[in-house]
Order: structure tokens, then C-alpha cells, then sequence
């Protein structure tokens, strides 16, 4: 039996022992207080490289893209995909009011796939605000079924830009309360060589299939989604305006139509007001279901417009030069007959495969396009020209024959046919030797073609037929086999 000494004794222990464990639980904690502290918040993993310029953090997974999402201390930094990444769940966009990305973003000609935001913030889209230095190229983002969705400030790659955008697309819908663009809601940088193929939809203001608002430079871009807003809608850019005139939309153009349900509703642009538009065009209907100042190319202009023209309507009476679809689909149109400035003198379009060039165009059969476009889509089938191969099945007497069909458009992944008809004839269909977006090299087989002028169609998938082009096949002579003659006349 314990006397009350030892029990005071084994008392007095215990608290000994527990304030032992809690003043070593106390040192522990302070020590990894310490720890974590000393940690740099940039310490975050990727899938390699260190974030310089010369080592970028390699991007190779949804874990990666969610680290970068939630490490505003990397927001500076170098990065680079090494892969198409697959998102998986609700996006947090990178870079915000208080921290700006700021850094280099390489795409390396890689896509974020599935990309899916709703939030009720503003500054939505994969780059949720990029700053002064930000630097965005080659870069692709597809957006999931689910759309982009936010309160305002929202585009499919930037909500807010305030660098440099190039070479970059964005595919899929974006939704938004204002300030909502295909590619970038609000733009106060550089967006060059980029587009947008998705639809752009707002309850509110500044809303382009592009661009939602653009004080910046916006040049050799294009989209083809249909746009929805309020006031100052446009196909490409919704406002266009700068109070110094340095916000710029040039070489560009849009397809989409475009719906208001307020002021200022344009197929290219809503209201241009202290900017400038130049060289670009737009093909979509504008309108403006409830309010005023609705045009096929502009709205509303206050200032600069030069060198633009439009296909689609309304009339518009502040900017665009109305002009029809067949003639501007014409060469000799857009190369200075009618007072156009888009020439080949100076630089700006050509038929060829040509870098030095900024548009491209198939004679009589497309608009303008972007040298770095594969191929307006979709087309039927075109040939621009024949021409013969030397020195292969072409000797004399042959009835085989090489033709390189050029200026084709369409996809070369399914068959294709070529063939020559003429009238009583029966249809002679050539046999592909060797096929690229553009040139089909075909042989035909000319034994039973009379001399004349036969037609050659080129033939897609869908059984559209090319505008006829003219093959012509002169008198063949075959010589016959030698033989053994017997003499029956005589001498002869």
C-alpha cells in the first residue's frame, strides 16, 4: 500500500515527464517552423530544368502545370512544355492582380488540352494577368466542353495581357461579364500571328472574338467564332481605343457573325475610337438587335481606318469599303487595280510559299490568309495550274503521261481523284503517284483519248468538284510493230 509521500512522489514525476514531452514538442515544432521558413517559396518541382533562360522548368504534366498555377515566387521565371498536357479538373490561372506573370512561356508548338475554368473573379483564362516582360509564343490552348467562364476580364490564353503574345491559338468557347475575348479579354501589349476558332459570349461590354479591349498592338491575327455581347462588340477586336492613338489592329481579319443587343456592333470591329485599323478584313453579318451604330466592318470609327474591306453587311458608312466576295477572292483585285494597297511590290500578298510575305492568296477561289495558315478550312477542292514532268513516261510515243496538278486545298489524309472528261468520252481518271496539300502528281494513261481539249477536275471526299482546268492532247502516233513484208506486185 502506497503512503501518500509516494504518491505525491509519482505525481510529481509524471508532471515531470509531461513537461519534458511538451517543452521537446514545443522545440520540435519551432524547428520545423525554422525549416520551412528557411525554404525558398520557389522551390517548387517540375519535370526538370532550374527556370533560367538557358535551363527553363520543363512542363510535361497536369502536376506541373498545377504547381506553376499555385507558385506565384516561379512567376517570373523560364518555362518551356515538353508535351501536350491533358488538364484534368477546374484550372487555376496562372498570374493575378497582385503578382503579374512576367516570365517566358515557350509552347515549343505544344498544346494545353482541356482546358476548363469557372470562377466568379475576375483575370480567367490559362494566364490569368501577364505583365510588362511577360513573353507568350508558340503556344496552343484547346478548351474543354465545359468552356472558360468568369465575371469579367476572361480570354481562352490571357484575361488580362500587358506583354507579348505570338504565335499561339486558342480553340473553344469563352464566356463572360465584360472584357471578353477569344484569346485575350483586355490587351495592353503585343498579340501577333495568333487566332481564335471558338465563340465568344458576354452579358456584358468590350467583347471580340479576339480581343476583348485593345490598347496595345494587335496584327496578322484572325478568328472565325460568332461573337454575343452588349455594347461594343466586334468579330476581331470589341474596342479599339487608346487615348495617345497607340492601340493598333492591323493585318487581320474575322469571319464570325456578330450579335449586340446595344450600341456599337461591327463584323471586325465594335467601336474604333483613338486607334487605328489597317489592312484587314471581315466576311460575317453585324447586328444590332436593339441599339444603333451596327457595320459590317465597324460599328462606330472616330478615328483611323485605312485599307479595309468587308463582304459581309450591313452597309458601313464609318470605315470598311464595301466590296463583293467574288471580286475580292481576285488577284488583280487585291493587287492595286481598284486602289488596294495589299501588293506584291510591297510585300504584303502573293500566290507564292514565301515567308517574306504576309498574306497568301489561290487566285479566284480564297480570300487572303496568313503565310503561316496551313489552308483556309473548309475548301472544295481547287487547281490553280497543270504543268508536265520532264523525262518521266513523257518520251515520244508514250501514252503515259505525268501532270503536277498544283494549288490544290484540301485534306490529303482521305482519297482523292483526278480525272479528264470531255464530252462522248469516256472519263480517263489518273492514277496518284505521289499527293501534298498543294500538288498532286498523277499519271494518265492517254491510249484511248482523242486529240482536243479535255477538262481536268480534282475530286475530295465529299464528291466536290474543282473548277475545271483545260488539259489538251495532241494526235498521238503510235508506231506499230515491225513485221515481215512478202512482195506480191513486183519490183516496188
Amino acid at each position: 500500500m502506497k503512503t501518500t509521500l509516494q504518491y505525491f512522489n509519482i505525481h510529481k514525476n509524471k508532471i515531470h515527464a509531461s513537461k519534458f514531452k511538451f517543452s521537446f514538442l514545443k522545440i520540435s515544432i519551432l524547428l520545423l517552423l525554422c525549416l520551412s521558413l528557411s525554404i525558398p517559396a520557389s522551390a517548387a518541382t517540375y519535370s526538370g530544368g532550374s527556370g533560367t533562360s538557358g535551363d527553363p522548368y520543363q512542363l510535361s504534366s497536369d502536376s506541373d502545370i498545377d504547381t506553376l498555377s499555385i507558385t506565384s515566387a516561379d512567376w517570373s521565371k523560364n518555362f518551356t512544355l515538353t508535351n501536350d498536357i491533358t488538364l484534368i479538373g477546374n484550372h487555376t490561372p496562372i498570374g493575378n492582380s497582385v503578382t503579374k506573370f512576367t516570365g517566358n512561356f515557350n509552347g515549343s508548338g505544344f498544346a494545353i488540352q482541356n482546358l476548363t475554368i469557372y470562377q466568379t473573379t475576375n483575370y480567367a483564362g490559362f494566364f490569368g494577368y501577364t505583365g510588362s516582360g511577360a513573353n507568350i509564343h508558340d503556344l496552343g490552348v484547346e478548351i474543354s466542353s465545359d468552356g472558360v467562364t468568369s465575371s469579367g476580364l476572361v480570354g481562352g490564353l490571357v484575361g488580362d495581357n500587358g506583354g507579348t503574345v505570338n504565335n499561339s491559338y486558342a480553340t473553344g468557347n469563352v464566356t463572360g461579364g465584360g472584357y471578353v475575348g477569344g484569346l485575350v479579354g483586355e490587351n495592353d501589349g503585343t498579340v501577333t500571328n495568333s487566332y481564335t476558332t471558338g465563340n465568344v459570349t458576354s452579358s456584358g461590354d468590350y467583347v471580340g472574338g479576339l480581343v476583348g479591349w485593345n490598347y496595345g498592338i494587335v496584327s496578322n491575327n484572325y478568328a472565325t467564332g460568332n461573337v454575343n455581347g452588349s455594347n461594343r462588340i466586334g468579330g476581331l477586336v470589341g474596342y479599339n481605343s487608346a487615348a495617345s492613338g497607340d492601340a493598333y489592329v492591323t493585318n487581320c481579319f474575322a469571319t464570325g457573325n456578330v450579335t449586340g443587343s446595344g450600341d456599337y456592333v461591327g463584323g471586325f470591329v465594335g467601336r474604333n475610337n483613338g486607334g487605328t485599323v489597317s489592312n484587314s478584313f471581315a466576311t460575317g453579318t453585324a447586328n444590332a438587335t436593339v441599339g444603333s451604330n451596327e457595320g459590317g466592318f465597324i460599328g462606330y470609327s472616330t478615328s483611323t481606318v485605312i485599307n479595309s474591306y468587308y463582304s459581309g453587311s450591313p452597309a458601313d458608312s464609318y470605315g470598311g469599303i464595301s466590296t463583293s466576295f467574288a471580286n475580292f477572292t481576285s488577284f488583280a483585285f487585291v493587287s492595286g487595280s481598284s486602289g488596294i494597297y495589299w501588293n506584291e511590290s510591297g510585300n504584303n500578298i502573293t500566290t507564292a510559299d514565301n515567308s517574306g510575305f504576309i498574306w497568301k492568296i489561290i487566285d479566284g477561289y480564297t480570300l487572303p490568309y496568313f503565310q503561316y495558315q496551313d489552308m483556309p478550312a473548309p475548301l472544295a477542292p481547287y487547281v490553280e495550274s497543270i504543268s508536265s514532268s520532264s523525262g518521266i513516261n513523257n518520251s515520244a510515243g508514250s501514252t503515259s503521261f505525268l501532270l503536277n496538278v498544283t494549288g490544290c486545298s484540301f485534306n490529303i489524309t482521305d482519297t482523292v481523284f483526278v480525272n479528264l472528261t470531255m464530252a462522248g468520252e469516256t472519263p480517263i481518271n489518273g492514277t496518284i503517284n505521289s499527293i501534298t496539300y498543294t500538288t498532286i502528281n498523277t499519271i494518265f494513261d492517254l491510249t484511248q483519248a482523242i486529240a482536243g481539249d479535255w477538262s481536268l477536275y480534282v475530286i475530295n471526299p465529299d464528291r466536290q468538284t474543282s473548277i475545271a482546268k483545260t488539259f489538251t492532247v495532241q494526235s498521238l502516233f503510235i508506231p506499230g510493230t515491225s513485221k515481215s513484208f512478202t512482195n506480191t506486185t513486183g519490183n516496188f
